[in-house]
Protein backbone atom coordinates (compact mmCIF):
# COMPACT_ATOMS: atom_id res chain seq x y z
CA UNK A 1 0.00 0.00 0.00
CA UNK A 2 1.45 3.40 -0.81
CA UNK A 3 1.33 6.00 2.03
CA UNK A 4 -0.11 9.66 1.07
CA UNK A 5 2.61 12.43 1.68
CA UNK A 6 0.73 15.27 3.23
CA UNK A 7 1.81 18.86 4.12
CA UNK A 8 -0.16 20.88 6.08
CA UNK A 9 -0.49 24.77 5.37
CA UNK A 10 -1.59 27.11 8.09
CA UNK A 11 -3.10 30.19 6.58
CA UNK A 12 -2.49 32.94 8.65
CA UNK A 13 -3.69 35.97 6.42
CA UNK A 14 -0.98 35.55 3.82
CA UNK A 15 -1.66 36.59 0.61
CA UNK A 16 0.09 33.44 -1.23
CA UNK A 17 -1.26 30.67 0.60
CA UNK A 18 -2.79 29.14 -2.84
CA UNK A 19 0.36 29.69 -5.11
CA UNK A 20 2.28 27.70 -1.71
CA UNK A 21 -0.17 25.10 -2.56
CA UNK A 22 -0.08 24.74 -5.47
CA UNK A 23 3.54 24.73 -5.94
CA UNK A 24 3.33 21.39 -3.15
CA UNK A 25 0.84 19.95 -4.83
CA UNK A 26 3.16 19.99 -8.27
CA UNK A 27 5.80 17.96 -6.20
CA UNK A 28 3.00 15.66 -6.28
CA UNK A 29 2.37 16.19 -2.75
CA UNK A 30 -1.01 16.15 -1.19
CA UNK A 31 -1.81 19.65 1.24
CA UNK A 32 -4.27 20.51 3.10
CA UNK A 33 -4.37 24.58 3.96
CA UNK A 34 -6.15 25.01 7.43
CA UNK A 35 -6.94 28.08 9.20
CA UNK A 36 -5.28 29.81 12.37
CA UNK A 37 -7.87 28.06 13.97
CA UNK A 38 -6.92 24.55 13.48
CA UNK A 39 -6.45 22.20 16.49
CA UNK A 40 -3.28 20.60 17.08
CA UNK A 41 -5.16 17.14 17.27
CA UNK A 42 -6.59 17.47 13.91
CA UNK A 43 -3.43 18.30 12.60
CA UNK A 44 -1.91 15.16 14.43
CA UNK A 45 -4.55 12.90 12.66
CA UNK A 46 -3.41 13.99 8.93
CA UNK A 47 0.16 12.55 10.31
CA UNK A 48 1.80 15.44 8.09
CA UNK A 49 5.23 15.33 7.00
CA UNK A 50 5.45 18.63 7.09
CA UNK A 51 3.72 21.90 8.19
CA UNK A 52 3.74 25.44 6.50
CA UNK A 53 3.35 28.33 8.00
CA UNK A 54 1.99 31.34 5.67
CA UNK A 55 0.95 34.71 7.13
CA UNK A 56 0.56 38.54 6.38
CA UNK A 57 2.79 41.48 7.59
CA UNK A 58 1.98 41.79 11.22
CA UNK A 59 5.09 40.43 13.56
CA UNK A 60 4.49 37.30 15.88
CA UNK A 61 5.08 39.88 19.08
CA UNK A 62 2.70 42.28 17.75
CA UNK A 63 -0.36 42.28 19.89
CA UNK A 64 -3.29 40.95 18.02
CA UNK A 65 -0.96 38.86 15.62
CA UNK A 66 -2.40 35.27 14.97
CA UNK A 67 -2.03 32.67 17.43
CA UNK A 68 -2.20 28.79 16.68
CA UNK A 69 -2.47 26.16 19.07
Amino acid sequence: METKQTVVIVDLSGRCNQLIARSVRNLNVYCQLVGDNAKIEDIKKVNPIGIIFTGGPSSVTDEGAPRID
